[in-house]
């Protein structure tokens, strides 16, 4: 209420990335009190709601969640409202380090305009189960704060690709399409 008080020009979805992507992750702590919240419990982190009162970096984007079989496809879009020109330096920071990450190094966003950020994640060599971490995009021209989105994949169950190739994502409750190929 007080980010939408304090700017009534931004619609639900940008407040809504304006407190979460200004929030901080190291703050958060576990329900028990005794050290740093997972993904799940912490989402985007301890609400800092002067730094979402100033947020410029704005996403419609604020949080990603998929089911993974060997490959993903991902897209942040998002929008800049300040008045220089930002050069952001993207990075994902993910809990299993056997994921081979495609990102852009950086990427150039002029004041007033949309961008977006395609990125893709193979888990073929990863454990199954959910692989959670965060995407952070940090403005090397230090024009403003970093930002930070959480992320979670969970990684199904592989078959042997000479024998079974399956492609496709699943979605719950969504309407998905999947190939498979013998």
């Amino acid at each position: 209420a007080v980010v939408k008080q304090s700017r009534p020009e931004l619609t639900a979805a940008q407040v809504k990335s304006a407190l979460m992507n200004s929030a901080n992750p190291s703050v958060a702590i576990a329900g028990s009190g005794s050290g740093a919240a997972g993904i799940f419990a912490s989402g985007t982190g301890a609400l800092d709601v002067e730094s979402a009162l100033n947020a410029k970096l704005l996403f419609e984007t604020t949080s990603l969640s998929k089911n993974c079989f060997s490959s993903c496809e991902f897209e942040i879009k998002g929008s800049y409202r300040g008045e220089q020109s930002l050069s952001l330096s993207p990075r994902l920071e993910l809990s299993d380090r056997n994921a081979v990450i495609t990102l852009a190094t950086s990427f150039e966003v002029a004041p007033g305009t949309s961008f977006e950020l395609p990125f893709s994640i193979d888990v073929s060599s990863t454990s199954e189960g959910w692989l959670t971490g965060r995407i952070v995009l940090e403005d090397t021209s230090q024009t403003i704060s970093a930002a930070s989105i959480p992320i979670a994949v969970n990684v199904g169950t592989r078959a042997d690709e000479l024998v079974l190739s399956i492609e496709g994502d699943i979605t719950p409750g969504v309407a998905s399409t999947v190939s498979v190929a013998i």
